[in-house]
């Protein structure tokens, strides 16, 4: 593995969290997955499956170590720009169609089964993962989740046991990497204003 100081990319991703508005959290989203991608490739750390759900879990897992309020508010963030993406087209479009698109990749987005062929999950499966590994490392903190029906109750059961395994794997192969010092710095620090933490 190569020497890597992480404190840098945790403070960053904070960093890059700290606005409010929903769609520049919802960035923040963006860069601590790309947070996740630079620390599985500068500490050679294998991920089994796909890479990007592996990021995904990183960017989770990282929103919650800066407190509750704050977790919160990015994890929020997140939820609005998978909400807002939407998932693929489940019908085919018309090929006849005047507005089907000519550029092979454009055909994609409009074919039910090329769409899933992408090495991301669906927007519905990033938001529903991310609300699970949230809830599962803080159940009282992200309880609404459940309560109001973002997060189904039979998905909620096992949350526990995927933020657990995150979680080790974050300990086996990053933490050894952060400096404690830092971290610590990172975690005090207040973000975001209080009126920005207000629940909306």
């Amino acid at each position: 593995m190569k020497s890597v100081s992480c404190s840098v990319s945790l403070a960053f991703a904070a960093l890059l969290a700290a606005s409010v508005p929903q769609p520049v959290l919802a960035q923040s989203q963006i860069e601590n997955s790309y947070t996740g991608h630079a620390l599985f490739d500068q500490l050679d750390i294998p991920v089994f499956g796909r890479e990007e759900d592996g990021a995904d879990e990183v960017a989770a897992f990282l929103a919650l170590q800066f407190g509750k309020e704050t977790a919160r508010t990015i994890i929020k963030g997140f939820a609005y720009m998978w909400a807002i993406a939407g998932d693929p087209r489940t019908q085919a479009m018309d090929v006849t169609d005047p507005k089907y698109p000519t550029d092979p990749d454009q055909q994609c987005w409009v074919d039910p089964f090329c769409t899933f062929s992408d090495e991301h999950g669906t927007s519905s499966q990033r938001l529903y993962n991310t609300l699970c590994i949230t809830y599962g490392g803080d159940p009282a903190t992200f309880q609404d989740f459940v309560d109001s029906g973002w997060l189904p109750p039979e998905r909620a059961k096992n949350c526990a046991k995927e933020y657990q395994q995150i979680k080790f794997a974050f300990e086996k192969t990053i933490l050894p990497f952060i400096d404690q010092e830092q971290m610590a710095k990172v975690r005090e620090r207040q973000w975001f204003q209080p009126a920005e933490l207000e629940e909306k």
